[in-house]
């Protein structure tokens, strides 16, 4: 699947600069901003069903890929894929786009960066929402196979890890095209994090 092609019926995948990177994004409706967040080894297109009836409801809705998922060009070392460094690059796109204060709304991973870019800065956001997020990082058997797939994805890259991953029947086409396009070096830095992600409950609460 080529980078850029129009997978959201009637929404072409558009590009801003923001925060010095490359970010992608989808965009429809008018009106009070919604950001939806993807998760690790996802992307915009995950929230595909939600956004004309997020349109309709009476909002501007723009789901995006972060740096390094699918048509977002990855950009920097492992440790910049932190929640700390992707939260920077949300809080640039707010502002690149106008949306503030925004509805944000961050899936899995994507709630950790949403989470950060919340405590760092609450005027920007409108609500926050935190879709299947945990409130630290990952632990038994999810992190066993986290680890162990990034030892795999270490010494055989992307695609010997996306060809465990189809022969384990866990790849839709469309899945396994996205996870092939997906910066290998996001996907070390987003594992890491997702490893030792901190418990910030009390933060949030405060």
């Amino acid at each position: 699947m080529s980078r850029g092609a129009e997978r959201v019926e009637g929404l072409p995948v558009r590009m801003a600069d923001a925060g010095g990177h490359r970010l992608a994004y989808l965009e429809t409706g008018d009106g009070s901003p919604v950001l939806l967040v993807p998760g690790y080894t996802g992307s915009k297109e995950d929230f595909g069903p939600v956004l004309a009836p997020l349109a309709v409801a009476g909002h501007r809705v723009v789901a995006f890929d972060m740096r390094g998922q699918l048509d977002s060009p990855g950009d920097g070392p492992a440790e910049s894929y932190d929640p700390e460094g992707l939260a920077t690059d949300l809080l640039a796109l707010l502002a690149r786009l106008d949306l503030r204060p925004a509805h944000v709304v961050g899936h899995s991973y994507g709630g950790i960066v949403a989470r950060e870019a919340f405590l760092r800065e609450p005027a920007a956001f409108a609500s926050l929402t935190l879709l299947s997020s945990g409130p630290a990082a990952i632990r038994g058997a999810r992190a066993r196979l986290m680890t162990s797939l990034r030892g795999e994805l270490v010494e055989g890259g992307v695609s010997r890890v996306s060809s465990l991953l189809r022969a384990a029947g866990g790849h839709e086409s469309f899945d396994a095209d996205r996870f092939d396009a997906t910066d290998p070096v996001s996907l070390l830095g987003m594992g890491e994090a997702l490893l030792s992600a901190p418990d910030r409950v009390l933060e949030l609460a405060s």
